[in-house]
C-alpha cells in the first residue's frame, strides 16, 4: 500500500503531465528552482508540494481531485508524443518529478 506522500507526488506528476495547462511558466520556474533544492525524499517532496499547492486554489482542487479519484493510477500519460504509465512506487523519485515539472514548462513553452 502506497503512503499518503508517496500518493501525493504521484498525483502532481500526474497533474504535471495532463493538467500542466493550470500552471504558469513562473510557477513551474519557481517549482523548479525550489525541488531542486530538496533531497530525494518522497516525504519531503510531498511536505514540499502540499505547502506549495495550498496557496494556489486551482491547482490544489486538481490535486484533490486526483488524490479522491478512485480511478487506479493505471491510466496512460502523454510522454513525448507517445503514452507511458505514471510512475510506480521504484520510479517515483525527485528525477521524475524534475522531468514531468519540465515537461509542463516545454508545453507551455510550446504554445507561447
Amino acid at each position: 500500500m502506497s503512503s499518503f506522500s508517496d500518493k501525493n507526488v504521484k498525483a502532481f506528476i500526474e497533474l504535471l503531465n495532463n493538467q500542466w495547462s493550470l500552471f504558469c511558466c513562473q510557477e513551474l520556474k519557481e517549482l523548479e528552482k525550489e525541488v531542486a533544492l530538496l533531497p530525494d525524499n518522497i516525504e519531503q517532496l510531498s511536505k514540499f508540494i502540499s505547502t506549495w499547492y495550498l496557496q494556489r486554489p486551482i491547482i490544489q482542487d486538481a490535486q484533490f481531485t486526483i488524490l479522491k479519484s478512485d480511478v487506479p493510477q493505471e491510466r496512460l500519460i502523454p510522454k513525448n508524443g507517445k503514452f507511458s504509465k505514471p510512475p510506480t512506487g521504484s520510479e517515483l523519485n525527485k528525477k521524475t518529478l524534475q522531468n514531468a515539472i519540465k515537461r509542463a514548462s516545454d508545453s507551455i513553452s510550446d504554445k507561447q
